[in-house]
């Protein structure tokens, strides 16, 4: 079977439902809309959210009096990240947990049909094409999506780690972490009240776990802490298990056309991971807004197999959104890729 690398970024999920296309969230509003990261304060229902995440909101809110032009949400987030004074570190701890739950509520209140989410796997997966689904994001969107192309899964819910790689033409490998993942902490309780009295142990990624209840951070009595990575300003290291990134190096290594969307080529740990895994790419397709193309490229230049690619990139392969490349780009991208096994 031909194989596709589908490189997903926060832009992806922030335009999963068309633009026009209101009557597709659930609310018929864009309130629950996926927030790209660094804009995440600037997002009303986050802010609302935060009234019931004090602790994370009081490190937050002094985030957002110093973000500026000069200061990134990501470079701000950092520098408390590595305060000298421990009383900020350990409010530091609850943002994962914030994190968790906002991204987790986002998923489940914004859309059941992600009409972009749903072509891009119906053209891909649907029409025979072995897709990595490589995604740095923490919601469960375009897993809800995946989950009605399991084979004998009734639609059902990705339940254990083994479930994101196990499928004959598909993978989702979710780098960063995501928003039903969690390390098994020990003891019992509520997390919140364990962080706010005791030292965070050290987490391997060997443990993550998919959360049984991810409304709640806890299976019965045993709580969980989020396997989330945290969006600092230079963050590097995957969260996922390790099987996810063996199954996405075997991917790669025979793989050659490569679609990213709305990934803004600023994770070195990705861009590291596609330089000493892809070894040739034969067609390049890219979806992301104007503004950013520059430095998207700019940034993807440093994988030296994309860099030949990306001297000059065919008007029919960049797209100005996701919408615009589901519309407009899709269809084209399917039937090359098919045509190279006829």
């Amino acid at each position: 079977m031909p194989k596709l690398a589908i490189i997903l970024g926060a832009g992806a999920s922030f335009d999963c439902v068309p633009p026009d296309r209101l009557d597709l969230t659930k609310q018929d509003r864009w309130d629950w809309r996926p927030p790209i990261v660094s804009n995440l304060l600037e997002s009303k229902e986050f802010n609302r959210f935060l009234n019931s995440q004090l602790d994370a909101a009081d490190i937050l809110n002094s985030i957002r009096m110093e973000i500026s032009e000069e200061c990134s949400f990501e470079k701000a987030l950092r520098s408390r990240w590595e305060s000298d004074f421990e009383h900020i570190r350990r409010k530091m701890r609850f943002v994962p947990i914030a994190l968790q739950k906002f991204f987790y509520r986002v998923s489940q209140s914004y859309t059941s049909q992600p009409a972009n989410y749903m072509a891009l796997v119906e053209q891909t997966v649907g029409q025979g094409i072995t897709t990595a689904f490589v995604t740095v994001n923490y919601d469960t969107i375009l897993d809800q999506v995946l989950c009605r192309f399991r084979r004998q899964s009734g639609g059902k819910r990705l339940v254990s780690v083994e479930s994101y790689i196990s499928e004959r033409d598909w993978l989702l490998v979710k780098l960063h972490g995501s928003a039903d993942w969690g390390y098994r902490h020990g003891g019992t309780g509520a997390i919140e009240a364990i962080v706010e009295t005791e030292e965070l142990r050290d987490f391997a990624r060997e443990e993550v776990e998919v959360l049984p209840n991810p409304g709640e951070l806890r299976d019965g009595p045993t709580p969980f802490y989020p396997a989330l990575a945290l969006p600092v300003e230079g963050k590097y290291g995957f969260v996922c298990p390790p099987s996810h990134e063996d199954a996405l190096v075997k991917h790669l290594q025979d793989c050659h056309d490569f679609l990213f969307v709305g990934f803004s080529a600023r994770d070195s740990d990705l861009l590291d991971c596609l330089s000493q895994n892809v070894h040739s790419v034969r067609r390049l397709w890219i979806a992301t807004h104007p503004d950013d193309l520059e430095n998207f490229q700019s940034r993807l230049r440093s994988v030296a197999q994309f860099k030949e690619k990306l001297v000059y990139v065919p008007p029919e392969h960049s797209y100005t959104s996701f919408t615009d490349f589901v519309r407009s780009g899709l269809s084209d991208l399917v039937g090359y890729i098919l045509s190279d096994t006829e």
